[in-house]
């Protein structure tokens, strides 16, 4: 029984490394930071980018940009929900 208890916190170690990688590597991503930065993406709320994404006249590269701003935005979200529980589970 030992055993698997030390098998099981290993494979959470390893699972929390690699979780911790990815977030590291997201945020610090400089067009992410950029984006997630610019006074237009915080004053956005999720509703408003759908109705972005329908007017026909609005910069592309702005949709574009809102739009890795907020996947990247709920994935930071989740790691950092995924790390927090592993954390709650090795201590």
């Amino acid at each position: 029984t030992t055993k698997i208890i030390l098998m099981i916190r290993q494979q959470r170690r390893s699972e929390l490394r690699k979780l911790e990688k990815e977030y590291n590597r997201i945020v610090t991503n400089k067009q992410f930071q950029r984006v997630l930065h610019s006074r237009d993406f915080e004053n956005m709320k999720s509703e408003e980018l759908g109705l972005l994404k329908n007017k026909e006249h609005t910069n592309r590269q702005l949709q574009t940009e809102f739009t890795f701003g907020y996947v990247l935005l709920a994935r930071v979200k989740e790691l950092e929900n995924k790390i927090s529980k592993l954390k709650n589970y090795s201590t």
